[in-house]
């Protein structure tokens, strides 16, 4: 009768095995992807309804979609805004500052490492391999477990099948997994102090800098900004490279202030482009510091630990080469188009050069600005629309694994050469932008014919890109652009040029936003060339 009680129950339980084993498994290629596009949206929704519930400072008439526009775009660390900073009371400042921390790149990474680790620890748990002798069935039903020392069994026992038979080779293989686990865990606590320390030490700094430049200091009291509000918010925008500043011209108000750029500069790289080095110069100082096995085990098997910032000495060599070459490019052409330009009118040599460092180092992903872009070369433009473009960890320099990676590729691929064709093209990244370009000259093709000097299709290339590589960068509008034959009432305001657009044009961009930050789950996708 117990059979048949428990059987249903069985059967029951089976089926939910069968279950979880099947959803598991269909989460393996695309678990990642949908687990970090549920959470940002999650996010922006959230910051949607506290930016909303919260009073602003001026105009309270925003309309919602504004609002989701923003949390958006502060969650998906792209900055491109559809309401001037200014009009934000230190309340949702402070929202912001959230968002841009949950949406950061490092931050989403220490969550993806707590996960493992959990992970890790569950497997390890089900899978205890411990050496089961039994004695007799018949006599004892029951199981004896016993602990085998390795050592003794080692001492008796040279022959390693025997010692495989025996169960050294499965407790050497749990050794393994507590030494991976242990590694794990020691990799997201210096992530952890890694994140924690420029934080607050690039809060410290520009507070203290503020305090002392009377300039900057009465310029945040005139406008109603607090100081550490604005320290803070600086600092976790510049690390996240979201790109956002409390003020409504950006940087453009402290584009004398050159101490104050050369403080942010490092935050910049620190948090992105190249974080990978100083991860793994980090974890190297402190291996040959503490001599511990398990930061070793970090630099030797980064593959195995599967943290997407941390890369082998010769990746990390060859992109910090990579970076620094795109940044002199910049700064070259920077100054060949640009020096006697009346985008730098008033600007002294030393300020020139500073702000010309600034706008190098954030085209690749930070969106901070110390001039009127819109005042650019469109040559310069064009180059800014190419570094956007680029993912941050792109290397163009032959390391081993690129070769191989390389010859791998040349092999013969399975399958239909139709389906190649249409995952390798019809697919791939510069087609969709393309896409999306069009997509958002059909919604505002009112507004290139009527304001095409604001509404040009490089301007909207322009913005397209910034939000693809959640960069921020912006050429703004001006009502100095508009037509004089135009009856339309133009008001003056700071925001990005997307901020003009219609709310199509608005929900474009944003599904953009959101494409951008899952970029990295499709990168090798129509590409010539090869990322880290």
């Amino acid at each position: 009768m117990n059979f048949f009680r428990d059987r249903p129950f069985k059967r029951l339980a089976y089926f939910s095995k069968f279950c979880q084993d099947v959803f598991a498994w269909s989460l393996i290629p695309i678990g990642s992807f949908w687990i970090q596009f549920w959470y940002f949206l999650a996010v922006t929704l959230i910051g949607l309804l506290s930016l909303y519930s919260l009073e602003p400072r001026k105009d309270p008439k925003k309309s919602n979609l504004d609002m989701f526009y923003m949390s958006a775009s502060a969650t998906t660390s792209s900055s491109l805004g559809s309401v001037e900073m200014e009009d934000f009371s230190n309340a949702q400042l402070v929202v912001l500052t959230v968002l841009m921390l949950l949406g950061g790149e490092i931050f989403t990474s220490m969550l993806g490492l707590q996960i493992r680790k959990f992970m890790s620890n569950d497997k390890s748990q089900k899978t205890n391999l411990r050496v089961i002798t039994r004695e007799n069935h018949h006599s004892n039903p029951f199981k004896i477990e016993k602990e085998i020392d390795l050592e003794s069994i080692t001492n008796e026992n040279n022959d390693p099948d025997l010692r495989v038979s025996n169960g050294v080779g499965s407790l050497e293989t749990k050794i393994e997994g507590d030494l991976k686990l242990n590694s794990l865990r020691l990799l997201r606590n210096v992530v952890l102090c890694y994140y924690s320390v420029i934080h607050i030490f690039g809060t410290a700094l520009i507070a203290m800098y503020l305090s002392l430049a009377s300039h900057a200091k009465h310029l945040l009291r005139s406008r109603g900004i607090q100081m550490l509000t604005f320290s803070a918010f600086l600092t976790v925008s510049s690390f996240a490279n979201c790109g956002f500043v409390p003020t409504n011209e950006n940087m453009i108000a402290f584009k004398k202030d050159t101490l104050l750029l050369l403080l942010i500069i490092p935050q910049f790289l620190l948090g992105n482009t190249l974080f990978p080095s100083c991860l793994r110069l980090v974890i190297s100082f402190l291996r040959r510091l503490t001599r511990r096995e398990e930061f070793g085990y970090l630099l030797e098997n980064y593959k195995q630990i599967g943290f997407d910032h941390l890369f082998s000495f010769e990746e990390s060599v060859y992109l910090f080469l990579t970076v620094s070459g795109f940044i002199v490019v910049q700064f070259v052409v920077f100054f060949w188009l640009q020096w006697n330009s009346e985008a730098f009118s008033g600007f002294g040599n030393g300020e020139k050069v500073v702000a010309g460092l600034f706008l190098s180092v954030n085209t690749r992903y930070s969106g901070e600005s110390v001039v009127d872009l819109s005042l650019l070369k469109p040559a310069l433009l064009v180059l800014y629309c190419l570094m956007m473009y680029l993912h941050p960890y792109t290397c163009f320099l032959p390391t081993k694994e690129r070769r191989v990676q390389k010859k791998s590729e040349n092999q013969p691929e399975k399958g239909r050469k139709g389906e190649n064709l249409i995952k390798k093209v019809l697919f791939s990244q510069p087609t969709n932008l393309v896409v999306f370009v069009i997509i958002i000259c059909i919604t505002e093709q009112r507004q290139l014919l009527e304001d095409p000097l604001n509404f040009n299709v490089l301007n909207i290339v322009f913005e397209v890109l910034s939000a693809y590589g959640n960069v921020g960068l912006s050429v703004g509008y001006s009502c100095q652009k508009l037509h004089k034959l135009s009856n339309k009432s133009c008001k003056d305001v700071l925001y990005s040029f997307s901020g003009q657009w219609s709310k199509e044009g608005k929900l474009v961009i944003i599904f953009v936003m959101f494409f951008g930050k899952l970029k990295k789950f499709r990168v090798k996708d129509g590409k010539s060339w090869l990322t880290l």
